[in-house]
């Protein structure tokens, strides 16, 4: 079954690259997708610098389709600088770090380069920058500034249509995708009008880069048969039709060069990575085919936040997996920090981001893994590069390397130092992430204010990301702290009140214990007030109740303010009467009573004696006990009130067992309660205190 399937699969991606009926337009033009313009203007070169022309306008053509130039706030069409690129791709006799001096060998500035130099230069993060920040012809821009935009595609693949045009759907398909594609050609005697076609028989070499914008299957070329891609140049408007012409499918070097032919720049975006490890300046120059596994040891150095690694690979349809290792002894690999696994199908440079990214301590080495099934490993040497594009002509170009950076091994072989088989070399393999700031300690939150607290009853926490907590409470006196880390309690001291401060002094991941901040919290105590015990009164006597007198604000159940209320029993309306005093300091803090006035008739008869309904323990914890007269055998109706006397539970039908009820699990806070039964139509209530 799986054998036949494969065949099957095979057989499918080997048709994909024809058109079957209209699986392709056979006329796309950029300039016109669904009425949207994806290229931007014809520019006109300086120089020998063609080659940063088709990479950029690739760039910005994707920019253009993926709209991540508008995203990330720029104006305008996409720009890029040609000549940042001219001068920093570190090829050059200007500059090439790995050269000792880093000037004066290379290629000449203005007069060499292809998209290896170009993949080279964007993956180690050196550009893009736009047109505004770096673009200089006569004279070298800033290599660096903080002020510039860097741009950075996440992935450049290479493609080739073949001579038979069996992939160049393929081709067709990425440029609909992702936009400009660069290429390449030889300027010479082949030209017929705006129509130009190099015979495979020729010889001459490609001496000149463009970028594809579209196609057009009908068109009448030189070629075998008809077909031709649309192209943008970079020798102005003035040229061409309008800068713009066609090379035929059959060329011999456009979409059919393997380093120039057909090159994809695929999500360019704002250069999300401030941190890019790396050994391999100039990027791939070149591959051994036999190794598939590899590593790169870096040091880090500093806090970085590595989330994503880079490598080029050399074939299509690979798999690949990547293993970061934060130890190596002995010549082995342990402690796992992250591990991703994929497949790529198609050749070139690709970023890709890791599933758990990990922190580095600085001056900590780490070691990036790869394993690549097809193609072997690309690697960064001293070579020779064409002086201009794919020209005979060539200049060596010096690659340095050192030894315990780069490390291969063969199946069942050690791992051996790639220092000892080329010194020049190191494998193209990257780490990419951010400087590491850690968050400052957020404000300890709580309130700022407690009232009446108990002995322990206050919280607080702190979001900061640290390997420590040091908390402290001011002055030593207003308690003790428990708990650590993000989250403490604090057990007041029941005579402390006034001003605290709760302090925190947190440690980050680089050791450092300066990060601290603090929480001020006013303790107001106000004393309950009391109101006596419960009391009977005859309808025709009156109470006095006494609230505070100091100057604290008296609010009473019936709605009055004064220190000093009457209460008659003319005035009550009900057997059972609930008075409640609740007193308030300036800043809020109160503190309550209740009192239960049980209304007599003159005769000081009452409706139920304290024999027919008994409540215990009381106070109460958990769980109370009902008892009433052996005669009662059914309740209608059991409430709780609260203090202000809200229904907060209601039981209906009750028979005692023997004389008893039990209520466990009441699941009540500490206060005062009112406990109301209903038998034979009558209602009697009794006061329960609850503490936990």
């Amino acid at each position: 079954m799986n054998s036949i399937y494969l065949i099957i699969t095979a057989f499918l991606l080997f048709f994909s690259n024809f058109s079957f009926g209209q699986a392709f337009p056979q006329i796309y033009d950029l300039r016109n997708v669904n009425g949207a313009n994806l290229v931007t203007t014809v520019k006109s070169q300086q120089g020998g610098t063609c080659w940063t022309h088709g990479a950029m306008a690739a760039m910005e053509g994707n920019l253009l389709i993926t709209g991540n130039w508008t995203n990330s706030g720029e104006t305008g069409e996409p720009n890029l600088a040609e000549y940042h690129l001219d001068w920093w791709n570190g090829f050059n006799q200007h500059n090439n770090d790995d050269a000792n001096p880093v000037s004066g060998s290379g290629l000449s500035v203005h007069n060499g380069g292809d998209y290896r130099v170009t993949a080279a230069y964007l993956a180690r993060g050196e550009g893009a920058v736009r047109d505004i920040d770096g673009q200089n012809f006569n004279a070298a821009p800033a290599r660096k500034d903080s002020s510039y935009h860097y741009f950075y595609p996440r992935h450049i693949e290479w493609y080739r249509a073949q001579e038979d045009l069996s992939r160049i759907n393929t081709m067709k398909q990425k440029i609909m995708d992702y936009g400009v594609m660069g290429t390449c050609m030889c300027v010479g005697f082949w030209n017929t009008g705006n129509i130009h076609y190099q015979p495979s028989t020729s010889t001459a070499e490609p001496n000149h880069a463009v970028a594809i914008i579209g196609w057009n299957d009908n068109i009448n070329t030189p070629g075998k048969d008809p077909g031709a891609w649309l192209v943008k140049n970079s020798w102005g408007v003035n040229w061409g039709d309008s800068g713009y012409f066609w090379i035929s499918y059959y060329d011999k070097h456009c979409g059919q060069e393997p380093q120039m032919g057909a090159v994809s720049f695929q999500d360019v975006e704002p250069l999300r990575y401030e941190k890019i490890y790396y050994h391999d300046y100039h990027g791939w120059r070149s591959e051994l085919e036999e190794i598939h596994e590899a590593f790169n040891s870096f040091k880090s150095t500093g806090l970085d936040w590595i989330n994503a690694v880079s490598f080029f690979t050399a074939k299509d349809s690979i798999n690949y997996q990547v293993i970061i290792f934060d130890t190596l002894i002995n010549n082995q690999l342990f402690d796992t920090l992250s591990v991703v696994s994929g497949f790529i199908n198609h050749s070139g440079f690709h970023t890709i981001d890791l599933i758990n990214p990990f922190l580095t301590a600085p001056n900590n080495s780490f070691h990036v893994y790869l394993n690549l099934s097809e193609g072997g490993q690309p690697i960064d040497k001293t070579s020779y590069v064409p002086v201009l594009l794919g020209s005979q002509s060539k200049t060596l170009v010096t690659s340095k390397s050192n030894p315990n950076e780069s490390f291969f091994r063969l199946p069942n072989q050690s791992w051996q130092d790639l220092f000892l088989t080329d010194s020049t070399a190191n494998f193209c393999i990257k780490a990419l992430g951010n400087l590491y700031f850690p968050p400052q300690p957020l404000k300890p939150t709580g309130d700022t204010l407690v009232c009446n607290p108990l002995q322990t009853d206050y919280f607080t926490k702190s979001v900061y990301t640290a390997t420590g907590y040091n908390w402290q409470i001011r002055p030593t006196n207003a308690g003790t702290i428990t708990g650590s880390d993000t989250a403490i309690s604090i057990n007041w001291n029941p005579a402390f009140s006034g001003q605290a401060e709760i302090f925190v002094n947190a440690v980050n991941l680089n050791g450092d214990s300066d990060f601290s901040d603090s929480l001020d919290i006013y303790v107001h105590r106000v004393a309950k007030p009391n109101l006596g015990s419960d009391t009977l009164l005859k309808a025709s006597h009156c109470l006095t109740l006494v609230g505070d007198t100091t100057g604290l604000q008296n609010n009473w159940s019936n709605g009055a303010t004064a220190d000093i209320i009457l209460v008659c029993g003319s005035s009550l309306t009900s057997v059972y009467n609930p008075i409640s005093l609740t007193i308030s300091d300036s800043s809020g803090c109160s503190a309550s009573d209740t009192i239960l006035i049980e209304l007599l008739d003159d005769t000081g008869i009452n409706q139920i004696t304290e024999d027919n309904f008994t409540l215990y323990p009381n106070p109460a914890k958990d769980q109370i006990n009902i008892v009433l007269p052996l005669s009662i055998s059914y309740i209608s109706s059991l409430k709780i009130y609260n203090s202000t006397m809200d229904c907060i539970s209601e039981i209906h039908n009750l028979v005692p067992i023997g004389n008893r009820i039990v209520l466990s699990d009441l699941q009540l806070s500490d206060g005062v309660y009112f406990i109301s039964i209903n038998i034979d139509q009558k209602t009697f209530i009794k006061r329960l205190v609850v503490i936990k």
